[in-house]
């Protein structure tokens, strides 16, 4: 059997939608595409990990789209790349975002309006309003508890490599994040607003 991870790349924006705007000009849906296909390449490389990007060019795609993409590849971990911005030019550092409490409701409303909604394994429309509730909730859990415990081990690894908010691990209701079953995490990379941090964003080393 196979036993690769598949693992969800979501370079941020795209298309229509440049995302935000460096002071140089650089925009945030290039560089969170060029930085994950650098990271697509590294995955692929090790052998061990099957990866999806939910987009490869310059394209425009809804979050839900995203989300939806990562659900039906069965994913591992969906992670999405992004580049901060902030009318304070002197901030700068990166920061990973999971899935908040407010999040969790939206997701719940989501699955229950989707009659065909799945998590995990399991097709909440085979059960009734109780057990698919109870389904629900438990299936967040796990992925909540996934996220966090990914979002950790990835700002652990960043530190000391690249700047950091003091507060790097941040709780958000992101629309990209709401997969009930897809363990998520949203990687602020750097403040594109910040000129030291758009350079980094754009050095190929």
């Amino acid at each position: 059997a196979d036993e690769r991870r598949i693992v969800v790349i979501d370079p941020g924006h795209g298309g229509r939608d440049p995302g935000a705007q460096g002071q140089s000009g650089t925009l945030e849906k290039a560089v969170t595409l060029a930085a994950a296909k650098e990271l697509a390449d590294i995955l692929t490389s090790r052998g061990r990990y099957t990866v999806v990007m939910t987009r490869n060019e310059d394209e425009t795609i809804r979050p839900d789209e995203r989300e939806t993409l990562a659900r039906g590849a069965d994913a591992d971990l969906f992670i999405s790349l992004h580049a901060d911005a902030i009318e304070q030019h002197a901030v700068r550092g990166g920061s990973v975002y999971t899935l908040s409490e407010e999040g969790t409701v939206r997701s719940a409303k989501l699955a229950k309006s989707e009659g065909n909604y799945q998590v995990y394994d399991i097709n909440l429309q085979e059960y009734d309003n109780l057990i698919s509730d109870i389904l629900l909730d438990k299936a967040q859990d796990t992925t909540m508890t996934k996220s966090s415990k990914f979002a950790e081990v990835l700002i652990g690894n960043l530190s000391g490599k690249t700047p950091l908010l003091n507060r790097s691990h941040r709780k958000g209701d992101l629309r990209v994040l709401l997969g009930a079953g897809v363990p998520a995490v949203l990687l602020e990379m750097a403040f594109i607003s910040n000129a030291k941090d758009e350079a980094n964003l754009i050095s190929p080393v």
